[in-house]
């Protein structure tokens, strides 16, 4: 999926990013670069850039993309023929993997190529638009479907949690197959099995971000950065299906209900932390380090292997860097972390304080990230070790030697 805000930052949220951002010295790649070269472009002076790259590191924003060493920009607007030594937070082709169906595509074939089986971290699915995958579910739905199956349709493409159909009994299926023929016509969609058991979180449903970012495709690096919680606003049951405030944790439909939203968005949105502390509370682990003892390392693992399986399809052009999302959602019983959709073009909205905490320092060292790696490359140094990386944690390295892939 691919969603950015129009806006992400107000005229006073770039005082409150300044403010996050003074406890970071100004000593990284973004302030040790030549002032000469020191130079942005930018889509929009609401965004997050503006606010850390002027206003924290004194770079001076350009009218060109051609005349900026950095260009930050969305929905792939790079003009052509840029210099190669331009920095640019996109790389060709990453839609692939924010579309659901292809995503499901590249996991297949990697499986085929490599034996590395995926339905460990993704729900059984199968592409209606495929005519054997939607006749071997036609055939499941009308013949062995049992009470208490669940499934969800989604559309390939939609994003904001649109285009999702439940389905919790065998009449809705034949109906379904009573008014579809195989394969199922445009818009493309996917029935997978509905995630029935998921992590509650004060008697609700719940859903994890981890933020990851391509830094370099060849040779590939990946780094992961702990992201946010986000909660439904009613309390989870397995019944009114229909209702998006119990059943789609994607902010935007849980605006469906506008004044249950207003009343109780604060608690919507946690941070990392917040979920180890209330784990450990409610028995749910004794482990007081869960986060880096066992959700982040069954996270990076499943990254990984993400990564290896849609690699082939990203754009190798030099200099090139983007930041992408990963939604999971933890089972009840915090053994399976299942993937539910890849971001492309994840929010950077500053709307809650969870992430005006985390965000202007993710994207300011990310930015430190890649301006470094940029020198090292001018320089013909090595990229393997970078003094930037603090925060950020190393998912694959391959300019190491030997290559690091998270096991």
């Amino acid at each position: 999926m691919v969603v950015s805000a129009a806006s992400e930052t107000s005229a006073e949220q770039v005082a409150e990013i300044l403010q996050t951002l003074s406890t970071v010295p100004n000593t990284s790649a973004l302030d040790t670069l030549p002032r000469n070269l020191a130079k942005y472009w930018v889509w929009s002076r609401d965004s997050i850039a503006v606010a850390i790259l002027e206003k924290k590191h004194k770079w001076v924003p350009v009218k060109k993309q051609r005349d900026a060493k950095l260009v930050w920009t969305k929905n792939r607007h790079v003009e052509a023929f840029l210099p190669s030594t331009t920095i640019v937070n996109y790389i060709n082709h990453t839609a692939k993997i924010a579309s659901k169906g292809t995503f499901v595509e590249y996991l297949r074939e990697y499986k085929k190529n490599t034996g590395k089986d995926y339905e460990w971290f993704h729900p059984k699915t199968y592409l209606m638009y495929e005519r054997d995958d939607c006749l071997e579910f036609k055939y499941y739905a009308l013949n062995r479907f049992k009470d208490g199956d669940l499934w969800i349709s989604k559309e390939t493409l939609a994003a904001e949690g649109r285009g999702i159909t439940i389905y919790s009994n065998q009449q809705q299926l034949q109906q379904l197959f009573s008014k579809e023929k195989c394969p199922f016509p445009r818009p493309k969609r996917l029935i997978q099995q509905y995630i029935h058991n998921p992590l509650l979180l004060n008697e609700r449903k719940s859903e994890m971000r981890l933020y990851f970012f391509i830094a370099n495709v060849d040779p590939l690096l990946v780094l992961a950065h702990e992201g946010t919680v986000r909660l439904t606003l009613s309390p989870y049951k397995l019944k009114n299906f229909d209702d998006p405030t119990i059943h789609i944790t994607n902010t935007h439909q849980q605006k469906t209900n506008q004044a249950l939203y207003d009343k109780y968005r604060d608690t919507m949105k946690w941070d990392w932390p917040q979920l180890e502390k209330y784990l450990i509370g409610q028995n749910k682990t004794t482990d007081t380090n869960f986060l880096a003892n066992s959700l982040k390392p069954i996270l990076f693992k499943v990254l990984c292997h993400v990564m290896n399986a849609t690699r082939s399809g990203l754009g190798i052009i030099q200099n090139r860097f983007q930041l992408l999302g990963i939604d999971v959602i933890p089972s009840n019983d915090l053994k399976t972390i299942w993937v539910t959709e890849m971001q492309t073009g994840p929010s950077l909205e500053l709307d809650h304080p969870v992430k005006m905490h985390n965000i202007p320092k993710m994207v300011d060292e990310m930015l430190a990230i890649a301006v470094e790696i940029d020198t090292k490359r001018a320089a013909r140094k090595p990229f393997a070790n970078l003094d930037s990386v603090k925060q950020w944690e190393w998912v694959i390295n391959e300019a190491h030697s030997p290559p690091f892939y998270y096991q």
